[in-house]
């Protein structure tokens, strides 16, 4: 590939000549390094991968490989770089010149790419980067919940607090909304720290769906940060019903009692938490809808981060105190 690019950089014109090699150059190392990720060996992969993309730079099957697999091995700016390239690729004018079938197919390689770009960098702490991939995702789909409530949550980390309300603002006042959106709204919510609109939003949600753990839960743990107790003894009550193992949720009917000054109570509560056989933890359900997008890593996908516990040392202190 030297010889090409230094053929090429004395006359340009040797490119009409030479791209019919690279593309053939590009076949051979890609479908290397899909042999090996099909073995398991991640490394030599990339590297087969990074080969195929020196050779040749107008399609984005490679790139969409490569950053998947630097992703796997937490190399995450690089990931960000490679998801970077199949975007620049798919909307360059190379996709012009392929036919139908491969353009559609070039397009859906493109929305996975687009989507783990914007959660890389909000990963990476890069959020006024990840605001504008949230912000150009949502001009493809302006109806798609996860990528506003994402675009918010990485304007508030952007230091851009009140454009953020307004979008959560706007959301809670949409009609036709359903259960799953407004857990949506509420994760957003609670992440900016506006613990009573989130609250609002959890509430909606918990009305549909009573029975669904994780709503209850969340809902619960709005209430307790905005200090709501008698809704936070309501709830907690009903979410023991459906998770009698939950430790967490004693804590926080136990601290909703205090508050509310009902002491014995109290103490029963976060008694029978201290003292439960066993416990079950980090469990939860998950919506998969038809539109999920998953490459190799399944933490790639759009995905709530679980709200915050109270903590076991505040509550044992107040209930001794």
């Amino acid at each position: 590939m030297a010889m090409f690019d230094r053929a090429e950089e004395l006359y340009p014109r040797y490119i009409l000549e030479t791209i019919g090699y690279r593309e053939q150059a590009w076949i051979e190392e890609y479908n290397q390094g899909v042999e090996y990720l099909q073995a398991g060996d991640t490394e030599a992969a990339i590297r087969q991968f990074e080969r195929a993309g020196i050779a040749y730079q107008n399609r984005p099957e490679a790139f969409l490989n490569l950053g998947a697999s630097y992703a796997e091995l937490g190399r995450f700016d690089e990931s960000i770089e490679a998801f970077g390239m199949v975007i620049e690729v798919v909307d360059g004018p190379w996709i012009d010149r392929i036919d139908e079938e491969m353009r559609e197919e070039w397009i859906d390689m493109a929305r996975p790419a687009r989507t783990n770009r914007a959660q890389l960098l909000f990963r990476t702490e890069r959020y006024a980067e990840a605001a504008e991939a949230y912000m150009a995702l949502m001009e493809m789909e302006p109806d798609n919940l996860d990528y506003m409530t994402s675009y918010a949550s990485a304007l508030v980390a952007s230091g851009q607090g009140d454009s953020a309300a307004d979008i959560f603002d706007d959301l809670l006042n949409r009609e036709g909304l359903d259960a799953a959106d407004y857990f949506t709204i509420g994760v957003g919510l609670y992440q900016m720290e506006e613990f009573e609109a989130a609250a609002t939003a959890f509430r909606m949600s918990y009305e549909v769906v009573p029975n669904h753990r994780d709503t209850a839960f969340n809902l619960a743990q709005s209430l307790y940060l905005s200090e709501s107790w008698e809704e936070l003894a309501e709830v907690t009550e009903h979410l023991l019903e459906i998770d009698e193992l939950n430790e967490l949720a004693y804590r926080l009917r136990a601290n909703a009692l205090l508050q509310l000054g009902q002491e014995d109570a109290a103490m029963e509560a976060y008694n029978t938490g201290e003292e439960l056989p066993i416990v079950m933890s980090e469990m939860g359900l998950q919506a998969a809808g038809a539109d999920v997008v998953q490459i190799d890593e399944p933490y790639m996908q759009a995905r709530p981060e679980p709200a915050r516990a109270y903590g076991a040392k505040a509550l044992s202190a107040a209930l001794e105190g």
